[in-house]
């Protein structure tokens, strides 16, 4: 169910209109508002009266009464939609079941259509543009388990080159890690920076190198993997595709018996040329922009107590002498 509700210039709320389509929403990257048209891609699923269940993708155009003018049903049957795009006249679509394959979708008029597709092994849970004819895929990969089934390995980026909307490919793929390894862009898109301008492309990553070889205690206990916890920072090249430039590490467990999953709230963005790194585990920190030296770093403290820096800042390093403050 859509409902459009206008905000007026003097704050008062009006009910417009509602509408309908089948599905379910994966997140707010599968709606976008453009013109005079609503888009939304859903994912719609069924049980049949065997037992057995129905999937497929759609994507549906509205008008401003919600009412639907435009549809494309059954998008890759027995598979979900994994990350969604919209970008002007143009949908770019990742499901995913046993492979992944990348839709280029034409909106330019109200009956989308599949103008190009891609199979490829893995998937992209987040889609992000590069430009008008390039996208970056942020996901993991898989390969098929000797069971038949699919295994989950590390995390993948891919850039897709959509020049050619009728024939994608792609320019580059990197792995991080294998399987167990992971990052929060995967479930949260603001942990992503990217900016071309300044060549830089930046993940928090969680890896853990042990994940594949169980390890027991002689009284038959699991003992925990060792994790690294920090950034993998990149620069991105439409032709060449990913270089990495660095990992700006926060934390890496020597402790046998000590596990963090994931890493959350992470965060990554710069100010002129500093790289500011920040993570949960209290720590921020500071590298050039260009090479990643590391410039300093602040341990914040876990104690959600007032922290007393006792040195204060002192002239000739870009401010003037002051008391210690908390």
């Amino acid at each position: 169910m859509i409902h459009r509700i206008a905000i007026g210039s003097d704050g008062l709320i009006d009910y417009g209109s509602r509408g309908e389509v089948p599905g379910r929403l994966l997140n707010q990257f599968s709606m976008d508002e453009h013109g005079e048209r609503f888009r939304v891609a859903t994912t719609s699923e069924f049980w049949t009266p065997y037992g057995g269940s129905v999937l497929h993708n759609n994507v549906y155009v509205l008008d401003k009464e919600m009412e639907i003018v435009g549809e494309l049903e059954q998008i890759a049957p027995g598979e979900s939609i994994y990350s969604a795009r919209f970008m002007g006249d143009r949908l770019y679509l990742v499901t995913f079941e046993r492979i992944d394959p990348f839709f280029v979708i034409d909106l330019s008029e109200d009956d989308p259509k599949v103008l190009g597709e891609l199979k490829l092994p893995g998937y992209s849970n987040y889609l992000h543009p590069y430009d008008e004819d390039h996208i970056i895929g942020i996901g993991k990969e898989t390969k098929e388990s000797q069971y038949g089934g699919i295994e989950i390995l590390g995390v993948k980026l891919a850039l897709f080159d959509v020049s050619d909307v009728q024939n994608p490919k792609v320019v580059d793929i990197f792995e991080i890690g294998g399987s167990g390894t992971d990052s929060e862009v995967l479930y949260d898109h603001k942990a992503l920076l990217f900016d071309s301008s300044k060549n830089i492309l930046s993940i928090p990553v969680s890896i853990n190198p042990d994940y594949a070889e169980p390890r027991y205690t002689d009284d038959g206990q699991y003992i925990q993997p060792k994790v690294w916890r920090g950034f993998y920072v990149f620069g991105v090249d439409p032709e060449e595709g990913f270089t990495l430039k660095g990992q700006v590490e926060h934390f890496h467990d020597t402790n046998d018996y000590y596990y963090i999953y994931g890493v959350q709230g992470s965060r990554s963005f710069y100010i002129d040329n500093v790289l500011y790194t920040v993570t949960l585990n209290n720590l921020i920190k500071m590298n050039d922009l260009e090479n990643l030296d590391e410039i300093n770093q602040l341990k914040i403290g876990t104690t959600g107590e007032i922290i007393r820096y006792p040195t204060p800042l002192v002239e000739g390093e870009g401010t003037t002498s002051a008391p210690a403050q908390p």
